[in-house]
Protein backbone atom coordinates (compact mmCIF):
# COMPACT_ATOMS: atom_id res chain seq x y z
CA UNK A 1 0.00 0.00 0.00
CA UNK A 2 2.84 2.39 0.89
CA UNK A 3 4.53 1.77 -2.47
CA UNK A 4 1.32 2.53 -4.35
CA UNK A 5 0.80 5.77 -2.43
CA UNK A 6 4.33 7.00 -3.16
CA UNK A 7 4.08 6.08 -6.84
CA UNK A 8 0.70 7.78 -7.06
CA UNK A 9 2.15 10.86 -5.35
CA UNK A 10 5.08 10.93 -7.77
CA UNK A 11 2.71 10.76 -10.74
CA UNK A 12 0.68 13.65 -9.28
CA UNK A 13 3.83 15.73 -8.82
CA UNK A 14 4.86 15.15 -12.43
CA UNK A 15 1.36 16.01 -13.69
CA UNK A 16 1.27 19.15 -11.56
CA UNK A 17 4.71 20.19 -12.77
CA UNK A 18 3.70 19.72 -16.40
CA UNK A 19 0.68 21.99 -15.94
CA UNK A 20 2.53 24.74 -14.06
CA UNK A 21 5.52 24.63 -16.41
CA UNK A 22 3.33 26.15 -19.12
CA UNK A 23 2.65 29.13 -16.87
CA UNK A 24 6.25 29.49 -15.73
CA UNK A 25 7.52 29.23 -19.29
CA UNK A 26 5.72 32.45 -20.15
CA UNK A 27 8.31 34.32 -18.11
CA UNK A 28 11.04 33.18 -20.50
CA UNK A 29 9.87 35.90 -22.89
CA UNK A 30 10.86 38.66 -20.47
CA UNK A 31 14.09 40.62 -21.12
CA UNK A 32 17.29 39.16 -19.76
CA UNK A 33 19.94 41.21 -18.01
CA UNK A 34 23.32 40.22 -16.66
CA UNK A 35 22.55 42.23 -13.54
CA UNK A 36 22.21 45.84 -12.52
CA UNK A 37 24.36 47.02 -15.39
CA UNK A 38 23.75 50.32 -17.10
CA UNK A 39 24.18 49.93 -20.84
CA UNK A 40 24.38 52.76 -23.34
CA UNK A 41 23.54 52.91 -27.01
CA UNK A 42 26.71 52.14 -28.97
CA UNK A 43 25.16 51.84 -32.42
CA UNK A 44 27.73 52.48 -35.15
CA UNK A 45 25.26 52.97 -38.00
CA UNK A 46 22.93 55.88 -37.20
CA UNK A 47 19.36 55.18 -38.24
CA UNK A 48 15.88 56.53 -37.57
CA UNK A 49 12.41 55.08 -36.96
CA UNK A 50 9.33 56.76 -38.44
CA UNK A 51 6.70 57.79 -35.90
CA UNK A 52 3.07 57.05 -36.75
CA UNK A 53 0.12 59.28 -35.87
CA UNK A 54 -2.21 57.44 -33.49
CA UNK A 55 -5.99 58.02 -33.57
CA UNK A 56 -7.11 60.91 -31.41
CA UNK A 57 -9.06 60.18 -28.24
CA UNK A 58 -12.43 61.90 -27.71
CA UNK A 59 -11.87 65.56 -26.83
CA UNK A 60 -8.24 65.73 -27.99
CA UNK A 61 -7.31 68.60 -30.31
CA UNK A 62 -3.71 67.53 -30.95
CA UNK A 63 -1.90 64.65 -32.64
CA UNK A 64 0.13 62.03 -30.80
CA UNK A 65 2.98 60.20 -32.52
CA UNK A 66 4.22 56.70 -31.67
CA UNK A 67 7.23 54.54 -32.50
CA UNK A 68 9.03 51.52 -31.06
CA UNK A 69 12.59 52.66 -30.37
CA UNK A 70 15.34 50.37 -29.03
CA UNK A 71 12.68 48.00 -27.70
CA UNK A 72 10.66 50.74 -25.96
CA UNK A 73 7.26 52.14 -26.85
CA UNK A 74 7.71 55.92 -27.16
CA UNK A 75 5.05 58.61 -27.63
CA UNK A 76 5.50 62.24 -28.66
CA UNK A 77 2.77 64.86 -28.17
CA UNK A 78 2.38 67.14 -31.17
CA UNK A 79 2.57 69.40 -32.91
CA UNK A 80 6.24 68.87 -33.77
CA UNK A 81 8.23 72.09 -34.16
CA UNK A 82 11.50 72.91 -35.93
CA UNK A 83 13.37 76.00 -37.09
CA UNK A 84 11.97 76.60 -40.57
CA UNK A 85 14.14 79.68 -41.11
CA UNK A 86 17.26 77.60 -40.52
CA UNK A 87 15.92 74.63 -42.50
CA UNK A 88 13.59 76.01 -45.21
CA UNK A 89 13.60 72.72 -47.17
CA UNK A 90 12.45 69.51 -45.47
CA UNK A 91 15.29 66.96 -45.38
CA UNK A 92 16.18 64.05 -43.12
CA UNK A 93 17.76 64.92 -39.78
CA UNK A 94 16.32 68.38 -39.04
CA UNK A 95 16.30 68.88 -35.23
CA UNK A 96 12.75 68.93 -33.89
CA UNK A 97 10.82 68.70 -30.65
CA UNK A 98 7.29 67.97 -29.47
CA UNK A 99 5.15 69.30 -26.65
CA UNK A 100 6.06 66.33 -24.46
CA UNK A 101 7.22 62.70 -24.50
CA UNK A 102 6.45 59.57 -22.52
CA UNK A 103 7.10 55.83 -22.66
CA UNK A 104 5.17 52.62 -22.06
CA UNK A 105 6.01 48.94 -21.40
CA UNK A 106 8.24 49.72 -18.41
CA UNK A 107 10.10 52.46 -20.32
CA UNK A 108 10.43 55.98 -18.97
CA UNK A 109 11.79 59.19 -20.49
CA UNK A 110 14.28 60.21 -17.83
CA UNK A 111 15.59 63.41 -19.39
CA UNK A 112 14.87 65.75 -22.26
CA UNK A 113 17.26 68.38 -23.51
CA UNK A 114 16.49 70.99 -26.12
CA UNK A 115 19.57 72.44 -27.80
CA UNK A 116 21.21 72.65 -31.22
CA UNK A 117 20.54 68.93 -31.71
CA UNK A 118 16.89 69.44 -30.67
CA UNK A 119 15.06 67.07 -28.36
CA UNK A 120 17.75 64.70 -27.10
CA UNK A 121 16.18 62.19 -24.73
CA UNK A 122 17.14 59.26 -22.52
CA UNK A 123 15.02 56.10 -22.29
CA UNK A 124 15.32 53.81 -19.27
CA UNK A 125 14.05 50.24 -19.68
CA UNK A 126 13.28 48.28 -16.52
CA UNK A 127 14.30 44.62 -16.86
CA UNK A 128 12.63 41.98 -14.72
CA UNK A 129 14.12 38.84 -13.25
CA UNK A 130 12.83 35.53 -14.60
CA UNK A 131 12.69 31.90 -13.53
CA UNK A 132 14.89 29.18 -15.04
CA UNK A 133 12.12 26.63 -15.67
CA UNK A 134 14.50 24.07 -17.20
CA UNK A 135 16.65 23.87 -14.06
CA UNK A 136 13.54 23.59 -11.88
CA UNK A 137 12.19 20.77 -14.04
CA UNK A 138 15.52 18.89 -13.97
CA UNK A 139 15.82 19.12 -10.18
CA UNK A 140 12.22 17.96 -9.74
CA UNK A 141 12.85 15.02 -12.05
CA UNK A 142 15.95 14.06 -10.04
CA UNK A 143 13.92 14.18 -6.84
CA UNK A 144 11.14 11.99 -8.27
CA UNK A 145 13.67 9.41 -9.48
CA UNK A 146 15.19 9.31 -5.99
CA UNK A 147 11.73 8.75 -4.48
CA UNK A 148 10.99 5.94 -6.96
CA UNK A 149 14.30 4.25 -6.13
CA UNK A 150 13.57 4.55 -2.42
CA UNK A 151 10.11 2.99 -2.92
CA UNK A 152 11.54 0.13 -5.03
CA UNK A 153 13.98 -0.59 -2.20
CA UNK A 154 11.05 -1.18 0.18
CA UNK A 155 11.40 2.31 1.69
CA UNK A 156 14.64 1.39 3.39
CA UNK A 157 17.21 4.00 4.28
CA UNK A 158 16.67 7.73 4.56
CA UNK A 159 13.63 9.06 2.74
CA UNK A 160 14.56 11.58 0.01
CA UNK A 161 13.54 15.09 1.09
CA UNK A 162 12.37 17.52 -1.56
CA UNK A 163 14.29 20.30 0.19
CA UNK A 164 17.51 18.45 -0.65
CA UNK A 165 16.79 18.62 -4.37
CA UNK A 166 14.77 21.79 -4.99
CA UNK A 167 16.46 25.18 -4.53
CA UNK A 168 14.87 28.17 -2.82
CA UNK A 169 15.19 30.25 -5.98
CA UNK A 170 15.58 29.65 -9.69
CA UNK A 171 16.03 33.30 -10.61
CA UNK A 172 18.88 33.56 -13.11
CA UNK A 173 18.63 37.34 -13.51
CA UNK A 174 18.35 39.93 -10.78
CA UNK A 175 16.84 42.43 -13.20
CA UNK A 176 18.32 45.80 -14.00
CA UNK A 177 18.05 48.85 -16.25
CA UNK A 178 19.02 49.47 -19.86
CA UNK A 179 19.53 53.09 -20.90
CA UNK A 180 19.36 54.29 -24.49
CA UNK A 181 19.61 57.76 -25.98
CA UNK A 182 18.03 59.24 -29.08
CA UNK A 183 16.68 62.44 -30.58
CA UNK A 184 13.61 63.72 -32.41
CA UNK A 185 14.12 64.69 -36.05
CA UNK A 186 12.09 65.69 -39.09
CA UNK A 187 12.29 63.37 -42.11
CA UNK A 188 10.90 63.13 -45.63
CA UNK A 189 9.16 59.79 -45.02
CA UNK A 190 5.98 58.73 -43.21
CA UNK A 191 4.51 61.32 -40.85
CA UNK A 192 7.73 63.39 -41.26
CA UNK A 193 8.55 62.88 -37.56
CA UNK A 194 11.05 60.24 -36.44
CA UNK A 195 13.22 59.03 -33.57
CA UNK A 196 16.90 58.72 -34.45
CA UNK A 197 20.16 57.51 -33.01
CA UNK A 198 22.00 60.24 -31.15
CA UNK A 199 24.72 60.14 -33.82
CA UNK A 200 22.34 60.73 -36.74
CA UNK A 201 23.96 63.55 -38.76
CA UNK A 202 22.60 67.09 -38.82
CA UNK A 203 21.77 68.45 -42.29
CA UNK A 204 23.34 71.63 -43.63
CA UNK A 205 21.54 74.72 -42.36
CA UNK A 206 20.69 77.80 -44.38
CA UNK A 207 22.73 80.90 -43.64
CA UNK A 208 20.65 83.51 -41.89
CA UNK A 209 21.33 86.18 -39.34
CA UNK A 210 19.75 86.20 -35.90
CA UNK A 211 20.78 88.78 -33.32
CA UNK A 212 21.92 88.00 -29.81
CA UNK A 213 19.25 88.69 -27.21
CA UNK A 214 18.38 88.65 -23.52
CA UNK A 215 15.57 86.26 -22.55
CA UNK A 216 13.57 86.44 -19.32
CA UNK A 217 11.84 83.17 -18.37
CA UNK A 218 9.58 83.20 -15.28
CA UNK A 219 9.49 80.04 -13.18
CA UNK A 220 6.01 78.45 -13.54
CA UNK A 221 6.23 77.21 -9.93
CA UNK A 222 7.21 80.56 -8.35
CA UNK A 223 6.31 83.95 -9.82
CA UNK A 224 9.09 85.71 -7.86
CA UNK A 225 11.78 83.53 -9.45
CA UNK A 226 12.98 84.33 -12.96
CA UNK A 227 15.77 83.03 -15.17
CA UNK A 228 17.82 85.53 -17.15
CA UNK A 229 19.15 83.72 -20.22
CA UNK A 230 21.60 84.76 -22.91
CA UNK A 231 20.79 83.89 -26.52
CA UNK A 232 23.59 83.89 -29.10
CA UNK A 233 23.28 82.90 -32.78
CA UNK A 234 19.99 81.13 -32.17
CA UNK A 235 21.19 79.06 -29.19
CA UNK A 236 20.62 79.40 -25.44
CA UNK A 237 23.35 77.84 -23.31
CA UNK A 238 23.89 80.10 -20.28
CA UNK A 239 21.93 82.06 -17.71
CA UNK A 240 21.34 82.73 -14.03
CA UNK A 241 18.48 82.78 -11.57
CA UNK A 242 17.07 86.16 -10.49
CA UNK A 243 14.76 86.88 -7.55
CA UNK A 244 12.03 89.52 -7.87
CA UNK A 245 11.05 91.61 -4.86
CA UNK A 246 8.54 94.31 -5.75
CA UNK A 247 10.05 95.78 -8.90
CA UNK A 248 13.68 94.97 -8.10
CA UNK A 249 15.58 91.91 -9.33
CA UNK A 250 18.49 90.39 -7.41
CA UNK A 251 20.82 88.22 -9.46
CA UNK A 252 21.55 84.73 -8.16
CA UNK A 253 23.79 81.79 -9.14
CA UNK A 254 24.26 80.47 -12.66
CA UNK A 255 21.92 77.70 -13.80
CA UNK A 256 22.10 74.99 -16.45
CA UNK A 257 20.00 75.68 -19.54
CA UNK A 258 19.81 74.38 -23.09
CA UNK A 259 17.57 75.77 -25.79
CA UNK A 260 17.15 77.74 -28.98
CA UNK A 261 15.35 80.86 -30.18
CA UNK A 262 14.21 82.54 -33.38
CA UNK A 263 13.16 86.07 -34.24
CA UNK A 264 9.41 86.18 -34.85
CA UNK A 265 9.75 88.83 -37.57
CA UNK A 266 12.96 90.43 -38.92
CA UNK A 267 14.18 93.52 -37.05
CA UNK A 268 11.62 93.06 -34.28
CA UNK A 269 12.26 92.57 -30.58
CA UNK A 270 9.93 89.56 -30.41
CA UNK A 271 11.64 86.20 -29.97
CA UNK A 272 10.24 82.68 -29.78
CA UNK A 273 12.35 80.70 -27.32
CA UNK A 274 12.13 77.05 -26.27
CA UNK A 275 14.33 75.01 -23.99
CA UNK A 276 14.96 73.17 -20.75
CA UNK A 277 16.08 74.71 -17.45
CA UNK A 278 17.54 72.77 -14.52
CA UNK A 279 16.67 74.56 -11.29
CA UNK A 280 19.17 74.92 -8.45
CA UNK A 281 17.42 72.06 -6.60
CA UNK A 282 17.94 69.74 -9.59
CA UNK A 283 14.33 69.72 -10.82
CA UNK A 284 13.66 70.36 -14.51
CA UNK A 285 11.07 72.30 -16.47
CA UNK A 286 10.58 73.16 -20.14
CA UNK A 287 9.73 76.60 -21.46
CA UNK A 288 8.16 77.64 -24.74
CA UNK A 289 7.35 81.33 -25.01
CA UNK A 290 7.17 84.37 -27.25
CA UNK A 291 8.34 87.56 -25.56
CA UNK A 292 9.76 90.97 -26.38
CA UNK A 293 13.34 91.45 -25.21
CA UNK A 294 13.29 95.27 -25.45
Amino acid sequence: MTKKLFLFGAICLIAGLASCTKELAKTNNLPVSSGNIVKTNTSTAPTYVDMEIVPRKPGENFDTYHADFKGSSIYLIGPPVYNQAKYPVLVNGIPAYGQGMYGENFATIEYQNLGPDANVFEVSQTLFSYTDVTALHNDMETYLKAVNTWVKNNSTGAQPLISSYIKNSYTVSAGGVNIFTGKVIMVTTGSHVALADISYPLPSAATYGIPSTFIDVPDPANSSTHYFLQGTKGLISSGNVAYLSGTVYTNGPAITVSGSYTQVTPNSGDFHSVGTIIRLDGSIFRFDQVANSN
